[in-house]
């Protein structure tokens, strides 16, 4: 399917590739090129970006749920950037509204809420009921008595793989904030 906004997009070099070609038989500079080579350029970072974003994204059961923090392929440490955190989630999930992917969203907002729930033990302290983890991370682990087969489950952190042991205080309204601003957007999702 082509969108009107790329056909446009293309009409519009093809009018200043002409005028440029004109321009520069009739012995002017030809500056109206160098608009049309930023227009292409601008394309390519948006493909760019849109590449780098999708191998950022991280699959849970076959399913998109989330992307991670940054992706170094320089360094052997990780430290905890393989992660997803709820936070950093923000600005890949309206990149994928705004393309009109919502399954990605609504995964991430579906294992979200599960997660909420873990009775997990920190320090001593267990959380209280609501408290959202800052950022989880897709395992693979074996099934007990079979070599072959493998299970994938989440393990959520509420803070202590965090570089600073820093508190998830702000998950839950981010999470909040997702859902409040994309409630429509993600009701057309459950449809489908």
């Amino acid at each position: 399917m082509v969108k009107a906004s790329n056909i446009l997009e293309f009409q519009d070099l093809q009018q200043l590739k002409q005028e440029n070609e004109v321009m520069t038989s009739n012995g002017a500079n030809g500056a109206l090129g160098d608009t049309t080579f930023h227009k292409v350029s601008i394309d390519s970072i948006e493909d760019e970006a849109w590449e780098l974003l999708r191998e950022s994204m991280v699959y849970y059961c076959g399913s998109p749920i989330g992307t991670i923090v940054a992706k170094d392929l320089t360094s052997s440490n990780t430290l905890n950037y393989d992660l997803v955190f709820i936070r950093d989630f923000i600005p890949s999930s309206t990149a994928f509204l705004l393309k009109g992917e919502y399954e990605i969203i609504r995964n991430f907002i579906l294992h979200m809420l599960q997660l909420q729930s873990w009775e997990k033990t920190m320090d001593c302290h267990s959380p209280g009921q609501g408290l959202m983890p800052a950022s989880f991370k897709v395992r693979t682990v074996p099934l007990d008595g079979d070599d072959y087969a493998t299970l994938e489950v989440l393990n959520p952190n509420f803070g202590e793989a965090a570089i600073g042991r820093v508190a998830p205080v702000d998950s839950g309204t981010i999470l909040f904030s997702i859902t409040l601003c994309t409630r429509n957007a993600c009701s057309r999702a459950w449809i489908r």
